[in-house]
């Protein structure tokens, strides 16, 4: 999949305000492997990046995070979510599609429902212990 530039600024945006959030231990590997003086950063001049720049440097950085996003981020997230909500008994009753779909809005990018369906399916059984015994309307079986 091929992100436009405005994928890629809503992308910075999200990981902006969601993804930078890292974990006392993720600060302190990061912060230890670039002791060394390694340049990290980008330097600041004031000019628009050039469409070679962004084609060879900020869209694979982006198509990154993104990937991430995608395969590991949302699909956890889902799952979570219909978990919770099963638990809590919030759900209201309509098809697996749109659980989903309302669940990753919060992600605000576009996505592969197969390929999510089918990673939110395999974290439900195995971390939850639920079964989706129906997608329209979504019905889940306990698994003891």
């Amino acid at each position: 999949m091929r992100l436009t530039r405005q994928d890629m600024l809503n992308l910075e945006s999200l990981i902006t305000t969601r993804c930078l959030r890292l974990t006392t231990q993720r600060r302190s590997i990061l912060s230890t492997s670039y002791r060394g003086g390694i340049d990290m950063f980008r330097k600041e001049d004031g000019k628009d990046i050039s469409d070679e720049e962004f084609e060879e440097l900020i869209e694979p950085f982006g198509n990154a995070c993104y990937r991430y996003l995608h395969d590991d981020i949302l699909p956890g997230y889902v799952a979570f979510y219909l978990a919770t909500g099963v638990q809590m008994k919030i759900l209201f009753s309509n098809t697996y599609r749109i659980h989903i779909n309302s669940a990753a809005d919060v992600f605000n990018i576009k996505y592969d429902y197969e390929f999510v369906k089918n990673k939110v399916t395999s974290i439900l059984s195995e971390k939850y212990h639920l079964k989706v015994v129906s997608e329209e309307p979504l019905d889940f079986k306990r698994i003891i």
